[in-house]
């Protein structure tokens, strides 16, 4: 076994297979000990010893449904808290559905909302599959893809999405099996292919508008495939035929839920409501070079986010991992020390899968795949960055609007990463580190 690090083929599969189950098995775990509104991120609890809904949050979307049979008209004029009527309705028609069947078996509307969010981690489940196929598309020893998974199945985001009972989830999956079909349909350009990519891309819109930041991957893929075949009429015509269904399909029904805001309330489509400069949790203050340099100390010895302390969390890097791997704090009084190894190996595996990635976006892998996976991270890398600063308040700052760029770039990396001995064991040893310690620190707080 060359540098301990190989694998015969049938030890990866056993393996890959224990690290899949343990995986599934912790985020179903957490998501029963974890009560529903653990983290909020908008759901509009006014309450939680009674569970009053605010009226315009995630939960009372869904109750709106339930109620009215129809979708909630979209206020720009508000006042206070941000409504989320804006949303495109799919996830929220999931959540409708699941809480009346479980109302009409005579069960309470507290515990319809906890099957909502077991609901939602078999979607965080069904993204670590994803994650999987999406690595078994590349060339991998079986040493590096099960490193690979690891990297993917333990990384805390992962686990937050899934008790948030909001659209995060519901999109990242979809996302990631419109980058999957994509990887696929480089290899194989068939019908097939290219209408699961529109499917599933549609259904990630539909899900949260911010999956048309996938697009620009996905049409890179496209306009490669166009240049190689140049001087092949007969493919050239077939691909042509290709993307004009799928514009004609994708574009009217992923931008359906923008269009008809925009009819109906004058919605711009990039729409996303404000909260006043006067919040104690405001940034715009703050030097824009202060907020991308380097995290403040505390931010790195902290296990929560302190919003009345905007100065110490104000940078985006340090928000970034923060919220990565705390979300805004939902260990229960931890002993310190456990959270402080997982924050500073999550920090360190980022900063080596992001340079190992540089480094194979520069290499000369295929092209290709470097133009998915580049794209992929770099437009929503851009986009995370740009909303920070467009929108100034810490709790924008939040990686779980991006987890589909932390799969590609872990993919990118070990691609690098594979053929590195030393680079490989440092990876491995923090990857071993942050898993460890984030089931410990998850299941113990």
């Amino acid at each position: 076994m060359e540098s301990g690090l190989k694998l015969r083929d049938q030890d990866y599969k056993r393996y890959a297979k224990y690290v899949i189950l343990i995986a599934i098995v912790f985020r179903m775990l957490y998501a029963l000990k974890s009560i529903f509104c653990i983290t909020d991120h908008d759901i509009g609890i006014i309450d939680v010893s009674t569970y009053e809904l605010n009226g315009v949050g995630h939960l009372s979307y869904i109750d709106f449904l339930i109620k009215n049979k129809a979708f909630p008209a979209v206020d720009l004029n508000f006042t206070g808290f941000p409504p989320q009527f804006y949303h495109p309705p799919l996830f929220y028609i999931v959540g409708a559905l699941i809480k009346i069947i479980v109302n009409s078996i005579g069960l309470s509307d507290v515990f319809s909302y906890e099957v909502i969010q077991q609901v939602n981690m078999i979607f965080s489940c069904v993204c670590l599959i994803a994650c999987v196929k999406i690595i078994d598309e590349f060339k991998l020893s079986s040493s590096t893809r099960l490193l690979a998974i690891s990297i993917c199945a333990f990384n805390p985001i992962f686990t937050i999405i899934g008790i948030e009972l909001n659209n995060d989830c519901l999109m990242t999956m979809f996302c990631l099996f419109a980058l999957l079909y994509t990887i696929r349909w480089l290899k194989d350009s068939s019908w097939k292919n290219t209408m699961l990519i529109m499917v599933f891309l549609v259904l990630g819109m539909l899900s949260k508008t911010s999956a048309v930041l996938i697009a620009p991957a996905i049409g890179a893929a496209f306009l490669y495939r166009l240049v190689v075949s140049i001087k092949n009429k007969t493919e050239i015509m077939g691909l042509i035929k290709k993307y004009i269904v799928f514009g004609i399909t994708s574009i009217p029904l992923g931008l359906s839920w923008v269009i008809r805001n925009r009819i109906l309330y004058d919605v711009p489509f990039n729409y996303v409501p404000s909260l006043p400069d006067d919040q104690w949790q405001y940034l715009g203050n703050y030097s824009p070079i202060s907020r991308i340099l380097f995290p403040s100390a505390k931010q790195m010895t902290s296990f929560f986010t302190d919003f009345a302390d905007s100065n110490n969390f104000k940078n985006i890097w340090g928000q970034m991992l923060q919220s990565m791997t705390f979300d805004e704090g939902i260990l229960y009084n931890p002993n310190p020390v456990l959270p402080m190894v997982l924050l500073w190996s999550i920090a360190a595996l980022y900063l080596v899968l992001l340079y190992s990635f540089v480094r194979y976006l520069i290499s000369k892998e295929n092209l290709a795949d470097k133009l998915v996976l580049g794209l992929a991270h770099i437009v929503l890398l851009i986009m995370f960055i740009a909303f920070a600063y467009q929108y100034p308040h810490i709790c924008t700052v939040h990686y779980r609007y991006i987890v589909v760029a932390f799969v590609v770039m872990a993919i990118g990396a070990v691609k690098f990463i594979e053929k590195r001995n030393l680079l490989k064991r440092i990876t491995s040893i923090l990857t071993a580190i942050s898993a460890i310690s984030f089931v410990f620190a998850y299941l113990l707080y």
